[in-house]
């Protein structure tokens, strides 16, 4: 798991569409299909479904619990700011299909961050309201 407050590269690289989604709602998720160009190579980012989703509270000003299904397999949940640098970072190689884990948050600055899940090039996103006030 990594915290350390570093930019992500590569990841960021492939799902570049993170600021495409701050102007968003909450319950945004990016289209089936849409087209992204990264380095010149075309690829498809697709939304992954998940199933008995749950993030709570939202906002928060502490710590957040975040639950969910998806099928199994690698999986790689991100939280960053909107300036791009890595709050949190969870690398799961062989995901059993269930998550529920309490994320702590605390030493971040206030403002928006954004969740996401992804999985075999299909990505999940939501925002979360930090606010230690």
């Amino acid at each position: 798991m990594e915290t350390s407050g570093e930019t992500i590269g590569n990841p960021l690289d492939k799902y570049n569409y993170l600021f495409d989604i701050l102007g968003s709602q909450s319950t945004c998720r990016k289209t089936e299909g849409k087209e992204k160009e990264s380095n010149n190579t075309e690829f498809k980012v697709q939304s992954l479904g998940l199933k008995d989703f749950a993030l709570f509270p939202n906002p928060t000003s502490h710590s957040i619990s975040l639950r969910f299904k998806t099928e199994p397999g690698e999986l790689d949940i991100f939280i960053n700011n909107t300036v791009g640098k890595l709050i949190f970072h969870e690398k799961i190689p062989e995901f059993n299909g269930s998550y529920d884990k309490l994320i702590d948050l605390s030493h971040n600055s206030n403002g928006l961050l954004i969740l996401s899940i992804a999985q075999n090039g299909n990505v999940f996103a939501e925002q979360i309201y930090f606010n230690q006030n």
